[in-house]
């Protein structure tokens, strides 16, 4: 008996078979008819799907045979991973390398063989589709080319699930990149956010002492820009938690109209500094309470009020809070319409994307373009969604719809 010999790429074959996380799966149909199939043509009571593994030739599928593999250094398809096309054995007995083959003199007897390689990748053979016979004979042409199209299917099958583990492997890569990107820049913003609030803190004090007018403008402004740069961390923080999946989502009763109330009321001294209004209505059939979470409520609504005073100059603010119904499911909204100068449709359609900002604002604001990104995905973790409609010249709106 004559062992095969070893492919030249044989750790690429190996580590391929690896990759693919196929050997000692369970049978599956899409091989399974094609050994019947190929039986069936070939006339012969076997057929298998063969793989050769580093010591053994397992059997993705078989038909008319009970072992699920055997040894490599007896394995006929060993052979045919070295081929290019049909390898052919009329008759066992009468050739050198396979005449004392245990699979010869013993079971399942494969006196004929015939295999064609297969793989999963144009220059890997992973394997064979075999037909096997107890007794001499010679495939006919329209058999053998029967056996190589059948072959290519189940290369198409392994090529297929070389596809999917490809996808598997590169979304696995992507999550544990954008797991680091989160966690690093979680772990960033809060050491700068800590350092942020002390030099806050220390802009405060300085405000208590004997500055002169010019002085006290430059600290003013150094607080604000402290501020500012604040909240683009905090926003930071929230968007690398709700990555993360860090964000739940809590039920529980809450008082809809003075949740909603207690953020107007945080705004008005902002609004009446401005000289701008800040009104706020509630329909008569919303209901008392609703179960949900009231601090992810009212970060869109503080959200979406901080966003109206920063791009409104004259007029105000309008806070409505009704019920709509969608499907037959009961939705608290709320809108908050300004009367700032409006968002152009273009731009309107992308404000929920992330670092996206209305273009006509960018120079009067200052911010990341988190903030309406972190609302659209905390609506989503609600059951809910986010809208805005606007018009030139008129005003914004922008909703908020949750299940009740």
């Amino acid at each position: 008996m004559k062992t095969a010999d070893i492919p030249n790429n044989e750790q690429q074959r190996l580590d391929l078979l690896e990759h693919l996380k196929i050997l000692d799966t369970e049978l599956e149909a899409s091989y399974d008819e094609v050994t019947a199939l190929a039986a069936d043509i070939c006339d012969v009571p076997i057929c298998a799907v063969s793989l050769i593994d580093k010591n053994r030739q397992w059997f993705k599928s078989r038909y008319g045979l009970e072992a699920t593999e055997t040894p490599r250094d007896f394995s006929f398809c060993a052979h045919t991973i070295l081929a290019d096309d049909v390898f052919e054995i009329p008759n066992s007995f009468e050739d050198e390398r396979f005449k004392d083959n245990p699979l010869v003199t013993g079971e399942p007897r494969v006196v004929f063989y015939a295999g064609h390689p297969v793989k999963a990748t144009d220059d890997v053979n992973l394997g064979a589709l075999c037909v096997i016979d107890n007794k001499p004979r010679n495939l006919t042409e329209l058999q053998k080319k029967a056996l190589t199209v059948l072959a290519r299917q189940v290369s198409n099958q392994l090529m297929l699930r070389k596809a999917l583990k490809d996808l598997e492997s590169a979304n696995l890569r992507v999550s544990e990149e954008n797991s680091f990107k989160t966690k690093f820049f979680a772990s960033v913003s809060h050491e700068i956010r800590t350092s942020l609030n002390g030099v806050i803190g220390l802009m405060d004090v300085m405000k208590q002492t004997n500055l002169d007018d010019e002085q006290s403008e430059m600290v003013t402004l150094a607080s604000k820009a402290g501020f500012n740069l604040l909240h683009i961390l905090n926003d930071i923080l929230d968007l690398s938690k709700i990555e993360a999946g860090r964000v739940s989502i809590r039920k529980e009763s809450l008082l809809i109209r003075e949740s909603v109330q207690e953020v107007v009321k945080l705004f008005e001294p902002e609004y009446l500094k401005k000289g701008l209004w800040l009104k706020m209505n509630v329909a008569e059939d919303v209901p008392t309470t609703m179960q949900g979470d009231e601090t992810r409520l009212k970060q869109v609504i503080i959200n979406y009020i901080s966003n109206a005073l920063k791009f409104t100059d004259d007029g105000g603010v309008t806070v409505d809070v009704m019920v709509k119904e969608k499907g037959g499911v009961p939705l608290l909204r709320v809108d908050v319409t300004d009367t700032g100068e409006g968002i152009d449709e273009v731009h309107l359609q992308k404000l929920f994307n992330v670092y996206e900002q209305a273009e006509s604002k960018v120079k009067n604001a200052s911010g990341a373009g988190l903030g309406l990104f972190i609302c659209k995905r905390l609506a989503d973790l609600m059951g809910g969604t986010v809208s805005a409609r606007s018009v030139l010249g008129e005003g914004s709106t922008f909703s908020l719809e949750v299940p009740l």
